[in-house]
């Protein structure tokens, strides 16, 4: 079952163009080494100029894990830069949807020296009180996603 994260995460203030460019590279690693990564967006807030929203969504917990490769010293630079706009004395908050989430890791900073405050819900297919709902069906001919005309 894919893992799904919707967080809201605070930027350093003057920070947020400089963190977009930083996510690019960190983008291009994980298209080039980690398969199961189905969508990682990063969207800046409406409403709040140090504010955005990020999704991942991931095929497995084996491609959450892929994401965060320490032995990967590209991917932990590109991801130390991209998390140096990040304001991490605001908690991120947010939700995260798994098929189990037992891993302490899952409720965690991936950048272990620049620790996180995290406060999000973590949301289990089928198996809480808190899913009143889902339809899961995949067929390789068809796209996840739909098409998005510019």
């Amino acid at each position: 079952m894919p893992m799904i994260g919707v967080f809201r995460r605070a930027v350093q203030p003057g920070h947020r163009d400089e963190l977009g460019k930083s996510f690019r590279p960190v983008c291009e690693i994980w298209h080039e080494r980690v398969p199961g990564i189905l969508g990682a967006m990063v969207f800046a807030d409406p409403h709040d100029e140090n504010m955005v929203h990020d999704v991942r969504i991931f095929a497995n917990k084996a491609s959450y894990d892929a994401h965060v490769d320490k032995s990967n010293p590209k991917l932990v630079k590109a991801m130390e830069d991209w998390f140096s706009h990040y304001d991490t004395s605001v908690p991120h908050k947010g939700i995260m949807i798994a098929e189990d989430t037992s891993d302490p890791a899952t409720r965690t900073s991936s950048i272990k020296d620049r620790p996180v405050q995290v406060n999000f819900f973590v949301f289990h297919y089928g198996r809480d009180d808190n899913c009143i709902g889902q339809v899961f069906g995949y067929d390789a001919s068809r796209s996840l996603f739909l098409p998005i005309a510019w």
